[in-house]
């Protein structure tokens, strides 16, 4: 099956720097927060999956959200909490 023509495809680099943004963001606000190591973690990687989660789900609605079928998100999400 191919894709209609009006469909917005965004490549796999721009959602994958997307979520960095987002994991940064919330690795940030968990540090002035002045979280331990597993709270960063884990703030980031909740605002790195729910932006991208908002972002395909409810923004682009093309079917199954890319966060929950590509394994490179969790690496991504790891780097921007190291950012972080």
């Amino acid at each position: 099956m191919s894709t209609p023509p009006n469909v917005l495809e965004l490549p796999a680099w721009f959602h994958l720097s997307a979520t960095f943004v987002f994991a940064v963001t919330g690795a940030i606000a968990a540090i002035r927060r002045h979280y331990d190591v597993v709270g960063v973690f884990a703030l980031a990687l909740v605002t790195g999956i729910g932006g991208a989660l908002l972002r395909d789900g409810l923004f682009l609605q093309q079917g199954l959200p890319m966060v929950l079928t590509d394994w490179r998100y969790l690496p991504v999400i790891g780097a921007g909490c190291a950012v972080g």
